[in-house]
């Protein structure tokens, strides 16, 4: 009866693709593997204007984990739903022939795990030892080698030059610009920074 009830839902998720590291799309449902954190393109929105807290924005991981995770859907495919984020995707376990699809991302190194992400402490249960050792720190800032640096670059000019505005000088946009990344940072607010 089991193996039944996987052949029809294998049979009903043929059509899944992956996104990237920690997302597939199951016809129109998109579906988020819960627990983890894969990197992200640079042109990601967690990655624009500036890097979101906690972020890896490196085009290279981000093409590798999607690789891992389109190499790992081959198979039965379970999909066991556990709610929905504030996007509109499932947030689910989903299973190849068994296996946590979270769990091995995490083993093989394309994702990290986010405890804060892991409803229920799926993850955590599924793959233990895998999960100790990846966890990801509370807050960590985007790596940027010299591949993803113009396009980093290309954000940072036109949010300098939507905040110059008519009547500032390219100064008072700078220095606007500059108190934001910190922001964006954690470490200060904008209100800590001098006036010119």
């Amino acid at each position: 009866m089991m193996l039944s009830a996987t052949l029809i839902a294998a049979a009903a998720l043929t059509g899944c693709t992956v996104t990237d590291g920690d997302t597939i799309r199951c016809g129109k449902e998109r579906v988020r593997l819960i627990g983890i954190d894969a990197p992200d393109d640079p042109g990601n929105s967690r990655c624009r204007p500036f890097p979101k807290p906690g972020a890896v924005c490196n085009r290279r991981r981000a093409a590798e984990s999607k690789q891992a995770l389109q190499r790992a859907m081959t198979g039965p495919i379970r999909i066991e739903r556990l709610g929905t984020d504030n996007y509109g995707r499932t947030l689910a376990m989903v299973y190849v022939h068994g296996r946590s699809l979270s769990c091995r991302q995490i083993e093989t190194g394309q994702a990290a795990y986010v405890a804060r992400w892991d409803r229920g402490r799926h993850v955590a249960r599924e793959c233990p030892r895998a999960v100790e050792g990846r966890k990801i720190p509370s807050r960590t800032y985007s790596d940027r080698p010299a591949e993803d640096l113009p396009a980093f670059s290309g954000t940072i000019a036109g949010d300098l030059v939507a905040r110059l505005g008519p009547n500032r000088t390219i100064k008072q946009g700078a220095i606007q610009l500059a108190g934001g990344l910190v922001r964006c940072r954690g470490r200060q607010t904008m209100a800590d920074v001098d006036p010119i």
